[in-house]
Order: structure tokens, then C-alpha cells, then sequence
């Protein structure tokens, strides 16, 4: 098991390392609000910065995921849900939530990783939602 745990947070790191590289014409970003309606999209092609920016904000907050408590991760009680952001990027799909306390749930395939973002990185993503 924490093999498997090393091999998906390692996996993490490298696509921190090489998100933008690998952002291509098809990668799209699709920013929900707490109710689950779509507010914006952004395409690569007409927001390339926007699109690299959430996944080099993703990469490297995932990269960061240190620890078991990080991976047995629920909904933190006192936090309430401000936007979920799903990146699609070489035909795969990463799913980000965004709670009011800086903390992020980040779910690539069956992995799911809790960090706490920087304030600049939570700020980031945040004025993307609007």
C-alpha cells in the first residue's frame, strides 16, 4: 500500500513539474460553484495562462501531499465548499474542491489527496471563479 501511495503522490510531483509542457490545444478547465452549476470555462487555446495556472497550482499542491492523515481525508467540518475545478488535460481528468479554509481535496482516478494551499495559490484559484 505505501508503495502504491509513493508511486501516485510521486506521479503528482512529476505533473507539477511538467504541467504546463504537457498543457495542450484540448486541455480545458471548468470552474463549479458549491451548488455544482458550471460558472466558467476556459479552453487552452483562448486561456492558455489560465488553464497552466490551475495545473501548476494543482501539480504542485498534490506534489506536497505528505503523510497518511493526507490520503484518509473527509470533508473538514467547519470549512464550507467555494469551488470545485475539474482539469482535463491529455484525456484525463483531475477534480479539485476548494474549501474556505485553504484546504483542497484533489482526486486523480481513485486517488485522493487533502493539502493546504498557500494563500497566493488559494487567491489564485479563487479570482479564476470569478
Amino acid at each position: 500500500m505505501r508503495k502504491v501511495v509513493l508511486f501516485w503522490v510521486s506521479c503528482l510531483v512529476f505533473l507539477g513539474m511538467v504541467g504546463s509542457v504537457w498543457a495542450s490545444n484540448n486541455s480545458k478547465v471548468k470552474i463549479y460553484n458549491p451548488q455544482g452549476k458550471l460558472i466558467k470555462v476556459y479552453g487552452y487555446k483562448k486561456q492558455p495562462r489560465q488553464v497552466e495556472l490551475v495545473s501548476d497550482i494543482l501539480g504542485d499542491a498534490g506534489g506536497k501531499a505528505e503523510g497518511k492523515d493526507n490520503f484518509l481525508f473527509k470533508r473538514p467540518r467547519h470549512a464550507k465548499l467555494k469551488a470545485t475545478y475539474v482539469l482535463f488535460q491529455n484525456g484525463k481528468r483531475s477534480k479539485a474542491k476548494i474549501y474556505s479554509n485553504r484546504e483542497a481535496l484533489i482526486k486523480v482516478k481513485l486517488l485522493k489527496v487533502k493539502v493546504k494551499l498557500t494563500k497566493k495559490q488559494y487567491r489564485q484559484l479563487l479570482d479564476l471563479s470569478k
